[in-house]
């Protein structure tokens, strides 16, 4: 990968080869002889020749995040239900050329049975197999099924009928009341593309926690999002939304109002455990 800093001071990583993790045995990529679908959690994490993952995972609470977003993948993305006809469409849109290609690296058979079948006598598995295999032994890791902070909602609230031109904006979450965090934060940007300032909020009583973003100007968006940490030292977190700042809420302060935006967890997931069906 290529690591690029844009002009708000944030990191990207610009991936290449990704193709690579779906190593065949023996193949790139993907030390020698590893099998791709069991590719450790955590790998590379305690190699002080990685750098990058090795320093960012021995930070308790970015490896706690890494694996809230690890396990949001697994139940949003790495499900063969949701993939099969994404797979199915590219399949479509490639057959014709693949079909014409005389230098493919195997035969056209492989293509057509290779979404749900090993092919290459037995050297590559099908996507739906890796997919199935991948899923499994990720939800096998203790770390994936941890209890995590329930947040049931977010509640923003502004103005009650008075002027509010240069006020702060209320927050307040309620969590379960069975699983209370030992820290909520509110996370907030005036851009979703820089970087977000971090608020510790205050624990009211019952499950619920209270925060005020600063005074923002009259149709200045605000990008927030709630993360829920089980404990201080080695934490179990929990985001609202569930992709945090990809997908954050957003609002515009207004001047005269009373505007109350509340986000809340589907009920059916207070009592799901981690990992076992889509949130």
């Amino acid at each position: 990968y290529n690591i690029f800093q844009d002009k708000n001071r944030r990191f990207h990583l610009l991936q290449h080869d990704g193709n690579e993790v779906f190593n065949r045995p023996n193949g790139p990529g993907i030390p020698r002889g590893m099998d791709a679908t069991q590719l450790p959690l955590y790998h590379e994490a305690d190699n002080e020749g990685r750098p990058v993952v090795h320093r960012l995972l021995n930070i308790p609470l970015i490896r706690a995040r890494y694996t809230a977003h690890v396990l949001t993948i697994i139940d949003e993305w790495l499900n063969w239900e949701k993939l099969e006809p994404i797979v199915a469409g590219y399949k479509a849109l490639l057959d014709s050329e693949i079909k014409k290609d005389i230098r493919k690296e195997s035969g056209y058979e492989d293509f057509v049975r290779g979404d749900v079948n090993t092919v290459e006598n037995g050297r590559v598995l099908g996507i739906k197999q890796f997919v199935e295999k991948r899923r499994t032994f990720l939800l096998s890791n203790p770390a994936l099924t941890a209890a995590a902070p329930v947040i049931k909602s977010v509640t923003l609230n502004e103005g009650k009928g008075q002027p509010i031109s240069g006020g702060r904006i209320p927050v307040s979450v309620e969590t379960g009341k069975d699983s209370i965090p030992g820290k909520v934060v509110l996370h907030w940007s005036t851009s979703k593309h820089k970087p977000f300032h971090r608020i510790g909020m205050a624990d009211a009583g019952e499950g619920v926690f209270t925060a005020a973003i600063p005074s923002q100007k009259k149709g200045k968006k605000i990008h927030y999002y709630i993360e829920a940490l089980s404990s201080i030292e080695n934490p179990v977190v929990s985001y609202m939304p569930t992709v945090a700042e990809f997908t954050a809420f957003t609002h515009s302060p207004l001047v005269f109002a009373h505007v109350s935006s509340v986000h809340k967890l589907p009920s059916s997931q207070d009592f799901v455990a981690p990992g076992t069906q889509p949130l």
